[in-house]
């Protein structure tokens, strides 16, 4: 018997500092957990990405670094920017605003063809 995850298995990569994870308030690890989801869904339907990797590190004591890269189709950035594009896509949006929550920076680097790499910079601390 096969299941439905056996028809396409992406390969997905968890690297997760548990000191990073313990900085985390109740809500930024929900917000985070939802922006990780957010970008599983898109890396996985849009970019048609067959491996993904999620990284959640301590790179400075005041912030929590989470990232999202996939080896999919890619997009250029840039031109969604200029163009304002991002604002209609359901997907960046419900990103943005979640990182909004978090007081948090977005950073998005993809070109078509080469994938896409995203980073989510949360200050710890008194923003908890």
């Amino acid at each position: 018997m096969r299941h439905l995850g056996d028809l396409h298995s992406p390969k997905v990569q968890l690297t997760l500092d548990a000191e990073a994870a313990s900085a985390l308030s109740a809500d930024q690890a929900r917000q985070l957990f939802h922006i990780a989801a957010e970008s599983l869904e898109n890396a996985l339907k849009h970019a048609h990405a067959d491996g993904v990797h999620l990284k959640l590190s301590r790179p400075e004591t005041a912030v929590l670094l989470f990232e999202v890269e996939d080896n999919g189709v890619g997009f250029d950035a840039l031109l969604i920017e200029r163009s304002g594009e991002a604002d209609h896509k359901y997907g960046l949006a419900i990103l943005r605003q979640r990182v909004k929550l978090l007081r948090a920076e977005l950073h998005l680097s993809s070109a078509a063809g080469s994938g896409t790499l995203m980073r989510v910079a949360v200050p710890l601390g008194s923003a908890r």
